[in-house]
């Protein structure tokens, strides 16, 4: 099987913060209203899933809330956090998302969708066996399953859907990274089931953001100042984000 993952040159993991924000005392709140499409099927699925014994079928099951599909925050955090540790250093990805012994200041509730999941082939998953000296990224951009009966429940493509990410004590540098870790509007990201298969690929289209006076901040720079930093490490980031 040809390779289908490559590597971001960035430190995988998060640091302890020598400098940390206070935890103790809510200074200030952003909330972040962020706007997604779903470019190709996606699934942040439970782990449950059904067994055909008869047809030899597996089926992934998707994630819901009161019987919507919805996309985990947890999973969402994630992507996030990966994507931050490509962007900023491992310090500031520390402190903005937690470490050992010490709570993160950003938070992400799950997305409840409207609309049904599908169901789509997905094949078989291979663990790539070399290890990555960086982050692993996925660049496969459309869906490539391959022939095995194995199939997941997933948010068809041309899907919106909308997401919440509090973050405590933040500041405007913080948003800036955030967004751009979220593709600023340019760019999809991946997340959920499938990414080395060509799943999961998500695209930011709207960003608001409000603070703890629910005053409405002007987002126009921020997004511009995400961009540019998506220009800046576009040469070594680039495999892990799609057009």
């Amino acid at each position: 099987m040809a390779r289908n993952y490559t590597c971001i040159n960035a430190s995988s993991n998060k640091a302890f913060p020598k400098n940390f924000k206070p935890r103790d005392k809510i200074q200030q709140v952003y909330i972040i209203n962020s706007q997604f499409v779903t470019k190709t099927p996606t699934c942040t699925c439970t782990g449950e899933m059904d067994i055909d014994f008869t047809r030899r079928k597996v089926t992934y099951k998707t994630y819901t809330i009161n019987g919507k599909p919805a996309i985990m925050g947890s999973s969402i955090k994630g992507a996030l956090n990966a994507y931050a540790l490509m962007l900023s250093n491992p310090n500031k990805v520390g402190d903005l998302f937690g470490f050992s012994k010490l709570e993160g200041r950003v938070y992400f509730k799950d997305a409840i969708i409207d609309a049904s999941y599908k169901e789509f082939k997905l094949g078989r998953q291979w663990k790539p066996r070399k290890p990555c000296r960086g982050i692993k990224v996925y660049p496969f951009n459309t869906p490539s399953p391959t022939p095995e009966d194995i199939y997941f429940q997933a948010i068809p493509p041309n899907t919106t859907f909308s997401t919440e990410i509090i973050l405590i004590n933040g500041d405007l540098e913080e948003l800036k990274l955030l967004i751009a870790s979220m593709g600023a509007t340019l760019y999809g990201i991946k997340l959920g089931r499938g990414k080395d298969r060509g799943y999961g690929i998500i695209k930011l289209n709207k960003v608001e953001v409000t603070d703890m006076n629910m005053n409405k901040i002007n987002v126009a720079q921020i997004i511009k100042g995400a961009q540019d930093l998506l220009r800046q490490e576009w040469n070594r980031v680039k495999s892990a984000f799609f057009s």
